[in-house]
């Protein structure tokens, strides 16, 4: 059964080739900074619930515009990828539920 209280694990990747570095921000506090193209972030405990995700480019927090301002569902017990893609002039974010397979019993 999945979890709507309790924590998330949230992590973030950068695929935007002509993007800036950015800085992540989870309900208006910072929590992935300077994240660069190619990049994968640490996973980041999350409360469980409805979270707003905002991208900024790096070091400059709100007055940089964000480059992605998005709601994204998470349930606890469960781990995300939030990926940016797209070139910048039409950047999107895709939420991913990552699996983890059960270890072999070998």
């Amino acid at each position: 059964m999945y979890q709507t209280t309790g924590n998330a694990q949230l992590r973030a990747l950068h695929t935007s080739v002509d993007a800036p570095a950015v800085d992540i921000y989870i309900n208006g506090l910072p929590a992935i900074t300077n994240l660069a193209f190619g990049q994968i972030s640490n996973y980041a405990s999350v409360a469980a619930g409805n979270q707003r995700i905002q991208l900024f480019p790096a070091g400059l927090g709100a007055a940089g515009g964000a480059v992605i301002d998005t709601y994204v569902d998470l349930l606890g017990d469960q781990s995300y990828t939030l990926a940016a893609i797209g070139q910048l002039g039409n950047i999107k974010s895709a939420l991913l539920l990552d699996t983890t397979p059960a270890p072999s019993s070998d």
